[in-house]
């Protein structure tokens, strides 16, 4: 049997109902579709930075040589690993290649056979795979509904430890649960709290500390997944929770186990990253002005915008054919945003989905809800 047509055949199917993937190159256009919420991906100043930095007791290699059980383990790695886990106070952190490998050794190894996961519907797909590889149960219940949350576990009555996935900050429509009653329910019921703070970090709290220290509940968290990728514009992830977690994964994770560890120029980065961050005058920010801007003109103009606590907006266009007719009017008007599509999302709700930046300007944003307006 010829394997290239079944290929074939599959991606004609996706191309016929205008979902197929491709890559682009965005050379010359506005950004509003990166993670790069701070702007630190774009930093000359940082990156001359990171390629110049000495740092002691770290030979200035190319690349780690291993993984860190092996010989790719080093004192520059550990020191963030420090810093990140004062910076947020939490016990002890563990960095990972990527948010990617986090959430799959986390949920791959942590919960055990007869222990239950409940996830948010709307739960990064990550998340979903990672609790795929794992032996524990799991069940979903309704976007940021509490109360679904507890007819589940009523319903299903556990008797083994319960995890309780949620987003601080969720990465499609940019909206947030209440965190505090998700954490005290949790705290009070004995369950185990675990929070992806992936759009939270760097944007939220003091100097970016995230959802869950803004919000003081990090005694009610069991763990938080914080990626690099973001705000703070370079590679990698960490999670953060106790000593015994941390010992946990480094024994029986395999993404971690078995993945050459981060090169000395992403660690030096993710290093640098998180010096800029903390040196950061949060309230001079240009970002929070120009997230009020947007908030404005969408309002004013009657846009069908989702409410967010963080940099992502998410303009309803309903239907895949006028999202991505969308998405191409504006790539063509210089702007470069992303339609998401059903079933990624719900049908009826596909939208533009638009991230703002610090080195955004509001002439930029204000031409933007024009161009979506003379639809």
């Amino acid at each position: 049997m010829n394997h290239d047509k079944t290929l074939r055949e599959k991606l004609l199917q996706r191309s016929e109902g205008n979902l197929l993937r491709e890559l682009q190159v965005a050379d010359g256009l506005i950004d509003f579709c990166s993670n790069d919420y701070l702007g630190f991906a774009r930093s000359e100043k940082l990156a001359e930075q990171i390629v110049s930095a000495k740092v002691d007791g770290v030979i200035n290699l190319v690349g780690s040589g291993a993984s860190r059980l092996i010989s790719g383990n080093n004192h520059l790695i550990e020191r963030i690993e420090s810093e990140v886990a004062e910076f947020v106070a939490a016990e002890d952190a563990l960095i990972f290649n990527s948010g990617y490998s986090a959430n799959l050794s986390f949920f791959g190894c942590v919960p055990q056979r007869g222990d239950v996961v409940f996830y948010d519907e709307l739960i990064h797909a990550s998340i979903r795979d990672g609790i795929k590889l794992g032996l524990a149960r799991s069940y979903s219940f309704n976007h940021n509904s509490i109360e679904d949350l507890k007819s589940k576990i009523a319903t299903i009555s556990p008797s083994g430890s319960v995890f309780v996935v949620v987003e601080s900050i969720y990465s499609m429509d940019g909206d947030s649960p209440d965190l505090i009653r998700f954490a005290n329910y949790c705290f009070d019921n004995g369950l185990h709290l675990v929070v992806d703070e992936a759009h939270s970090f760097g944007l939220i709290g003091e100097n970016g500390r995230g959802m869950v220290s803004d919000l003081k509940l990090e005694h009610k968290t069991y763990a938080r997944i914080i990626t690099f990728g973001k705000a703070l514009g370079c590679h990698g992830a960490v999670i953060v929770g106790s000593r015994d977690l941390r010992s946990y994964m480094i024994n029986f994770a395999r993404p971690f186990i078995y993945t050459t560890a981060l090169s000395i120029h992403d660690q030096k980065a993710v290093h640098l990253g998180l010096k800029k961050l903390r040196a950061l005058n949060f309230k001079q920010l240009n970002l929070f002005r120009l997230l009020q801007v947007f908030n404005d003109g969408a309002g004013n103009a009657g846009l069908q915008a989702i409410p967010s606590a963080g940099a992502i907006r998410s303009i309803l266009i309903p239907g895949n054919s006028r999202a991505k007719m969308m998405e191409q009017k504006l790539f063509s008007k210089g702007f470069w945003v992303k339609a998401i599509l059903s079933p990624t999302v719900p049908e009826g709700k596909e939208r533009i989905r638009i991230c703002l930046h610090e080195f955004n300007t509001r002439s930029e944003v204000e031409k933007l809800i024009k161009c979506i307006c003379d639809e």
